[in-house]
């Protein structure tokens, strides 16, 4: 009896010792912990909270024991506290989730896990704990809201836990070809990985697991829905203590295509010796870069040997401003990108040339290098600055009314713009039939102590050229026979030809100074000056031209006018005394007569020119031009709300020629629409049109089909239309009659 009484006292003892244990630990917990009891109705009501579900809900032990959730949270809460109660009794097993508490001010996240205690088959208790995931819920927020954007991106990005399961993969597609062949989230990516790659790529990822924060660099490959494997750059970023992400995340970028270039390009290597190129490799923190090779071509472009070259700033061969570019550049080709530029290159001697520079990602000992390729442009260059220069003296050239001033304007642009200082240009002279100088340098008349002289056609290099007509180089003056001074300063000599005008010769005091861009350069500006002096010829003709026509104005207007003036002051008096019907058709005669005469005075003395320029708004011109015309029982439709630039008075011509015409070529009733279009304005009209064969020809002096006409209206019109710049034609119109288009013409805004 004493020995059970002591055993029992022991137990109890041990019960007593057991339930202040749990009791500490029940208290003692991060998580939340609170015990229901189940009645056998299934009535739910708190039995115990612990220290921290007081701390969150505010309330003690004894305040709810004995209560229900609806009793203690209110009715809103309560109820759905109890809900999630009723789910763990009716399943009868563990249920875990998740849900928004407002206790107080702010609501609050948590996620709880309800155990039930089953006996005889029903639950008789619940155990509930519970922890706060606020931050952990807003910051898994923030990562999808940083995730979002990696869906449309071309890397492939995945976050692995520590055991190097994937937690997350974006569906990026662009170097991933099939459907779920990188749908890895859940498994485990190593079998997608090359086999030769496996333990490269196991030893990256160990590393970086070793502290937070720690990034590593990978090329490997992976295969590919088609069986076949690519090369893939990776970045490996340990961001485990990452609450955001609490992983490992690797990035993939597909980087075949530049492998294969790589490759490329150390399979040429030695088949480009001669290239210009240079290795650099990039110090640590990127601002500069060292050279490891330094090709037999570099050595002759820079002037430098590669033993002075290699270890050197790759400054060395750059101008300060560029230098200050590495870090650009360094960064571009760690993402595998390629650099190209125009740069100023510095030789050993000092001297700056330009280059195209392109710079390339290229591994040299498993480092990335930079591999650099210049190519010298620096006469590419000149020729364009030329070329630039000569553009603006050929506006000079074009503007010139003279030929000695186009001669001087060329042989100036030849000194400044080509540094051609000895040159000139000798026009030929058919009085003397020679080659005579009529512009030329300083330069030119210092070395030969006089002016250049007069060259003869049959016996000299220059009338060679000239009657030819074909650009000779001589390298070596005094193996010409021909030149024109035995004892000539010159050494080498270029002669082009300016067609029936002269020639243009440049000389040099050295024999084969004349490199082929020279030559080049030259033609160009020898076609320029060739063009010009046959502006001033033209220019020249049409003024002669000019001048006869206005001659032959003083003809119409002096010798014609006054005897068809006699001759209507005698009708009228014939008139008067008679009422013959003959008389009329002679004053018909007489009004044809003034009209031809008053035609041909406009096309004789304004022919293609126009006067200033101005603002004219066409609905308005047309509408006093239509007043002007006699236009019997035909009607105008006026759609032209427009301002354009035209000579006022000449396109006032213009319309009421094209008015006149139409009523004189179509019924009494004839309807005129005048309107715009997308390239100028249009006169158009529902007469019998013109026949396609004859559209052609309507705009011809003379031409005309109606009895009264004069054959010099649309004539006039054309050179009234090409005075300004414009086109004019004629169509069919939208009801089968005749459209003239006017087009090409500058409209004003506003």
């Amino acid at each position: 009896m004493a020995r059970d009484s002591a055993e029992q006292a022991a137990i109890i003892d041990d019960l007593a010792t057991t339930k202040k244990e749990y009791e500490t630990m029940f208290d003692a917990v991060s998580e939340a912990i609170f015990l229901l009891d189940v009645g056998e109705d299934e009535t739910i009501r708190f039995q115990r909270f612990n220290q921290r579900e007081e701390e969150f809900t505010g309330k003690s032990t004894e305040e709810v024991r004995g209560k229900t959730p609806i009793e203690v949270f209110g009715e809103d809460l309560g109820k759905r506290l109890r809900n999630n109660y009723r789910r763990c009794i009716e399943q009868k097993e563990t249920v875990t989730y998740e849900e928004t508490i407002q206790i107080d001010v702010e609501p609050t996240v948590w996620q709880t896990t309800l155990t039930p205690i089953v006996k005889n088959g029903q639950v008789q208790r619940i155990v509930g704990s519970g922890r706060e995931i606020t931050e952990l819920r807003n910051s898994k927020q923030e990562l999808d809201r940083r995730l979002s954007f990696l869906e449309n991106i071309s890397e492939v990005i995945a976050v692995l836990d520590e055991t190097g399961i994937v937690q997350y993969q974006n569906h990026c597609r662009e170097h991933l070809p099939g459907q779920d062949v990188f749908d890895l989230t859940g498994s485990e990516p190593s079998e997608y990985i090359h086999p030769d790659d496996r333990e490269k790529a196991m030893e990256t990822f160990s590393s970086v697991l070793e502290s937070p924060g720690k990034t590593a660099h990978n090329e490997l490959r992976i295969e590919q829905s088609n069986g076949e494997f690519e090369w893939y750059e990776q970045r490996v970023v340990n961001l485990v203590d990452d609450p955001a992400v609490q992983g490992v995340l690797v990035s993939s970028r597909n980087i075949s295509d530049r492998k294969a270039k790589q490759a490329k390009l150390e399979g040429i290597f030695e088949a480009a010796r001669d290239v210009s190129f240079v290795i650099a490799k990039p110090t640590a923190d990127g601002t500069d870069a060292r050279i490891q090779e330094f090709s037999p071509g570099a050595e002759r472009l820079f002037g430098y040997n590669r033993k002075e070259a290699i270890g050197e700033s790759i400054g060395l061969l750059h101008q300060q401003h560029e230098i200050e570019q590495i870090p650009e550049i360094t960064y571009l080709i760690e993402s595998g990108e390629s650099w190209y530029d125009e740069v100023e290159h510095v030789r050993k001697d000092g001297s700056a040339f330009a280059a195209l520079l392109s710079v390339h990602p290229i591994k040299l000992n498993g480092q990335t290098c930079f591999l650099g390729v210049s190519i010298d442009i620096s006469e590419r260059k000149e020729r364009e600055r030329a070329l630039k220069e000569l553009h603006g003296s050929t506006r000079d050239l074009m503007t010139a009314t003279t030929t000695e001033e186009v001669a001087k304007i060329g042989s100036e642009a030849a000194a400044q713009v080509l540094n051609q200082v000895i040159n000139g240009i000798h026009l030929y002279e058919p009085d003397e039939d020679a080659l005579v100088p009529v512009a030329w340098t300083d330069n030119s008349e210092e070395l030969l102590g006089e002016a250049p002289p007069t060259l003869c056609i049959t016996n000299s290099l220059a009338g060679q050229v000239y009657r030819t007509g074909v650009s000779e180089y001589y390298p070596d003056l005094t193996n010409e026979s021909r030149r024109f001074a035995t004892d000539t300063p010159f050494g080498s000599e270029l002669v082009l030809p300016l067609d029936d005008h002269g020639v243009f010769i440049l000389s040099s005091t050295t024999t084969e100074a004349f490199s082929q861009i020279d030559k080049t350069l030259a033609q160009v500006l020898a076609t320029n000056i060739k063009t010009a002096l046959d502006r001033v010829e033209q220019r020249q003709e049409i003024e002669r031209q000019n001048e006869r026509l206005n001659e032959f104005a003083s003809v119409l207007s002096h010798d014609l006018r006054n005897p068809l003036n006699v001759a209507s002051g005698r009708l009228e008096l014939a008139q008067s005394e008679s009422d013959s019907t003959h008389l009329d058709a002679v004053s018909q005669a007489h009004t044809r007569m003034e009209t031809l005469i008053d035609d041909l005075l406009t096309l004789a003395r304004e022919g293609n020119s126009v006067g200033e320029l101005e603002s004219v708004r066409l609905d308005s011109l047309a509408e006093g031009c239509w007043r002007n015309v006699d236009t019997e029982e035909a009607t105008i439709q006026i759609e032209a709300d427009r301002m354009i630039r035209a000579d006022r008075s000449r396109l006032q011509q213009l319309l009421e020629n094209l008015f006149r015409n139409t009523v004189e070529h179509s019924s009494s009733n004839v309807s005129i629409t005048v309107g715009v279009s997308d390239r100028g304005f249009y006169i158009e009209d529902d007469g019998p049109g013109i026949p396609p064969e004859e559209r052609d020809r309507v705009f011809d002096i003379g031409y005309s089909t109606a009895d009264e006409g004069t054959g010099f209206g649309l004539a006039i019109v054309r050179r009234i239309a090409e005075a300004h710049g414009w086109n004019v034609s004629v169509v069919e119109g939208s009801t089968g009659g005749a459209r003239f288009e006017i087009a090409g013409v500058d409209t004003v805004s506003g």
